[in-house]
């Protein structure tokens, strides 16, 4: 008796996962175009040359080099954006997130150097986030379409 209610909770635990981990799934974003030097370090693994139609994920870090750019288009049902990486930058992809059944996307860029372009679009939904977050701040909007720009400038040592 003991070991069917155990085999019960943990059937029921794991329905409980499968639930919650489709109602909060991930989403997609692309490389859209490339100029110049472009890598891309996946959450586990090295760095490699960033060209256009690349896949990304959340984890991966992006960089570009001198006189150098990329775009990204980050897309989910709930939100569309394109991010533009200017030349020098270092960003993370730390959050590309949707939650299907309420309709919410929430979306968190590391900026640690350089600068981005960002233009975001929210599908009507206050509860939406799109933040780029810096050494030193966050930007955050919710909802909309917004469009804004975040730099941050590497200190000299």
């Amino acid at each position: 008796m003991k070991t069917l209610r155990i085999a019960i909770i943990i059937t029921l635990l794991a329905c409980a996962a499968g639930a919650l981990h489709a109602e909060n799934g991930k989403r997609t974003a692309v490389l859209m175009a490339v100029q110049g030097t472009v890598e891309i370090k996946p959450a586990i693994g090295e760095w490699v040359p960033g060209t256009a139609k690349t896949a990304l994920a959340e984890g991966d870090f992006i960089k570009t080099g001198k006189d150098s750019w990329a775009l990204i288009n980050i897309n989910g049902s709930t939100e569309t954006a394109t991010v533009e990486l200017r030349e020098k930058t270092n960003m993370e992809l730390l959050t590309l997130a949707a939650d299907e059944k309420a309709g919410t996307a929430s979306t968190l860029l590391d900026l640690y150097a350089g600068e981005v372009m960002v233009k975001a679009r929210a599908a009507g939904k206050d509860t939406s986030k799109f933040e780029v977050k810096t050494p030193t701040s966050i930007v955050a909007v919710r909802g909309g379409k917004t469009s804004f720009s975040v730099k941050v400038e590497q200190m000299a040592e």
